[in-house]
């Protein structure tokens, strides 16, 4: 009967042990990471509000949200904000943000009055300073500035400093490239098109910027390469200069990152900044016949 009543007692603990280990969730370890893979992962997000005169009741929101990294890696985010939003006041803001050694993350923030285009290089300027203010992040808290007094409250901007995903770049060659509602744009602030979509191995749009080139496949004209991770798709164009495509869907499934092969045309565009031209394509070779074709 004793040992009956300990075999007994012995099932009973194993199958409470058995039961809460199924219960518990699995406890998943994170490895540290040194400054250099943080500034490598650094990056800045931007979104705009309206809240009320008070600031305790939210008014709108806007669907965009802007995102800006360094394309050298080294920590340093330096972008242009700017922003049309429905019929809210034009908000121009020029920000550096810069990872330090020790951790620190330093920011100066200026904001301008208008936006024009500057006759001789035809790019989009800032102009009429609003004032400057320099900024050490806290507790990576968000910064959440007043940029526009309105009627019904305050347009406001938020700031938010983080750490993208450390995963590893896949290749997936011979996959799709799926965009709604796309909004192209680059880190200096320019807005490239908006409101078009693409399907297809191999994409080509072309706007009043200049040609952009895309697929998850290597073809012969690709000479740089981007990432493309949820709904957006990073490609850098120049040393200081990066180009995102951004889908109102996601790109790829959740939690993959892929490299995306790419080339840049500056010299075939469009006349106006309202014709985009979008071609998706099978193959390479029937995509560059086409982009050329207005």
């Amino acid at each position: 009967m004793r040992n009956s009543a300990m075999r007994n007692s012995a099932f009973a603990m194993f199958f409470i042990a058995a039961t809460v280990s199924q219960c518990l969730p699995e406890i998943v370890v994170a490895q540290s990471q040194s400054i250099e893979q943080l500034k490598k992962a650094f990056e800045v997000e931007g979104e705009l509000f309206v809240v009320d005169a008070s600031g305790k009741f939210l008014k709108d929101v806007s669907s965009n949200i802007n995102l800006w990294q360094d394309s050298k890696g080294g920590g340093l985010v330096q972008a242009n904000f700017g922003s049309r939003w429905q019929n809210y006041p034009f908000v121009g803001l020029k920000m550096q943000w810069q990872m330090l050694d020790s951790g620190e993350i330093k920011v100066s923030i200026e904001q301008f009055d208008r936006q024009v285009v500057n006759e001789k290089t035809k790019q989009t300027e800032y102009v009429d300073s609003l004032g400057k203010e320099d900024v050490v992040i806290e507790r990576m808290m968000p910064i959440v500035k007043t940029v526009r007094k309105l009627s019904e409250g305050n347009l406001i901007v938020r700031l938010t400093p983080r750490f993208r995903p450390t995963a590893k770049l896949k290749n997936i060659s011979g996959l799709p490239l799926t965009g709604a509602d796309v909004v192209i744009g680059d880190t200096k602030g320019q807005i490239w098109s908006m409101n078009h979509s693409f399907e297809g191995e191999f994409i080509g749009v072309s706007t009043s910027k200049g040609t952009l080139l895309m697929s998850l496949s290597p073809f012969k004209e690709a000479t740089i390469e981007g990432v493309a991770e949820g709904n957006e798709i990073r490609i850098p164009i120049g040393l200081d200069q990066s180009v995102f495509v951004r889908s109102s869907q996601s790109i790829l499934p959740h939690k993959i990152k892929a490299k995306v092969y790419a080339a840049f045309l500056p010299n075939l565009k469009t006349e106006k900044w309202t014709n985009v031209h979008t071609v998706s394509s099978n193959t390479s070779e029937d995509l560059m016949k086409r982009i050329q074709i207005r």
